[in-house]
């Protein structure tokens, strides 16, 4: 039976959508490994790792650091979504905070220049409640909410498309929990 300890850090959209459902069976079979799931923004993340605070790390770009393993194990497709219910404040953005980029990487792909206003809501599932109650549009994965009949997605010319990318140190040895939770999130 596997035991020990694993921490995985990753940004809010993924975690509790394709992480921990990933994870759960294993878990169940395993009762004796612990794992800490913790959800940071992303540019806290690639310190997470380096400071030895987390295990593996999920971000929705590849690292540029020595010794770091990195596997692409998931994408994420990205929308603006609008309120069905009501009419969103004008030309308003909700974001994480003020170091949250996906709007601008978003408008920035798809090469169209935008003048907006942010408000700023903290994570992923209060911007996804925020747009339902008309604060205003966001720029959201698709995954969590292309079943949700609160919103409507802005039709665009072009799919923005970011990778999901497991990241950890490169070691010489792998515990043998390591080593099968790295086997479960890249397959």
């Amino acid at each position: 039976e596997l035991s020990g300890v694993i921490r995985i850090a990753g940004f809010s959209s993924i975690m509790r959508s394709l992480i921990i459902p990933k994870l759960t069976s294993f878990l169940r079979k395993n009762p004796k490994v612990q794992i800490e799931f913790s959800t940071y923004e992303m540019y806290e993340l690639p310190k997470l790792l380096k400071q030895n605070n987390a295990d593996f790390i999920i971000t929705d770009y590849f690292l540029n650091q020595p010794q770091v393993e990195q596997v692409q194990i998931s994408e994420e497709e990205y929308v603006i979504i609008e309120p069905q219910k009501y009419k969103s404040i004008p030309h308003t953005f909700i974001d994480h905070d003020q170091f949250d980029n996906a709007t601008e990487t978003y408008f920035k792909f798809i090469k169209k220049k935008v003048d907006y206003n942010r408000i700023f809501l903290g994570d992923v599932y209060s911007i996804i409640d925020g747009v339902a109650a008309g604060l205003g549009k966001a720029v959201m994965s698709k995954h969590l909410i292309e079943n949700d009949k609160r919103f409507n997605i802005v039709k665009s010319n072009k799919r923005y498309i970011r990778p999901v990318v497991l990241s950890y140190f490169h070691q010489n040895y792998y515990s043998p929990v390591m080593t099968k939770i790295n086997e479960i999130l890249t397959s």
